[in-house]
This record gives structure tokens, C-alpha cells and sequence, in this order.
């Protein structure tokens, strides 16, 4: 699976902190120029230094644990994402674990939504301790 141009365009507004892009919902219409992993690596590399952007949404489903833990370390590092939802999405083991870590670190986010059916008892308890320590997320 790839994405679209007008995703690669949103890319370069991350990375000059647009103004007015304060919300992301990310979507695979039109010519493909990158696969998906291609595209959270490099949308993952401009969230670290974006003080910008609030609301993230994936709406691909197809971001898996590889492309989680990208995120996850971006979000231990940035301070505006206020919404993030991988709900269509499974992030599996790795993913959740490292989402939890930074979970522990972010003091930003208020919202994370995931859809938990793949995850392990393992990654659910990780993302619960997680939460019990953040104090932001509603």
C-alpha cells in the first residue's frame, strides 16, 4: 500500500510548521508515490520537531507495530499533539509497549484512541500502567 501525494504535501507542512495545520487526518487517496511505512517514518521524523499540529488521526488501518514505535518516539519528544487516534489501526506488541513508554514521558496528549483487539494482555496492562501515571489524557 502507498500514499498519496497530497499526503507528502502535508509532510512538508509539518516539517515548516504551517500554521494553519493544526489537525491531520491521513488518508491513501489518489496516485501512490510512498508506501505507508515510508510515509510514518517520514510524517514521524517532522512530528518530532512540529509545534503545530494538535490532532492526528490515521484512517489508512494499516499502521502496524514498526510504524507505532515511530510515532511513539515522536510523541516522547513533542509538546503540541493534543489528539492522537490509530483506532483503525493494529499497532501490535512492540507498538503498544513502546506507546506506553511514552506515554510516561508526554505530558501533552489528552486523547489517544486505539483499538485494543489485537493487542496482547501483556501490551493492555503495559498502556493501563501507562495511563495510571499520565495525568493529561482524558
Amino acid at each position: 500500500p502507498t500514499m498519496a501525494a497530497s499526503n507528502t504535501e502535508q509532510i512538508a507542512r509539518l516539517q515548516r510548521n504551517d500554521p494553519t495545520l493544526k489537525e491531520l487526518v491521513v488518508r491513501r487517496p489518489g496516485p501512490a508515490v510512498m508506501s505507508v511505512q515510508e510515509y510514518v517514518h517520514e510524517l514521524a521524523s517532522a512530528l518530532r520537531a512540529n509545534a503545530v499540529l494538535e490532532k492526528l488521526l490515521f484512517d489508512v488501518g494499516e499502521i502496524d507495530s514498526a510504524g507505532a514505535v515511530m510515532l511513539a518516539e515522536a510523541l516522547e519528544v513533542n509538546t503540541t499533539l493534543l489528539e492522537l487516534d490509530l483506532g483503525r489501526n493494529s499497532i501490535g506488541t512492540a507498538g503498544a509497549l513502546t506507546l506506553a513508554g511514552a506515554l510516561r514521558v508526554n505530558k501533552t496528549l489528552r486523547t489517544l484512541k486505539l483499538c485494543i483487539s489485537t493487542a496482547e494482555c501483556a501490551d493492555t496492562v503495559a498502556l493501563a500502567g501507562a495511563l495510571k501515571a499520565n495525568t493529561t489524557l482524558t
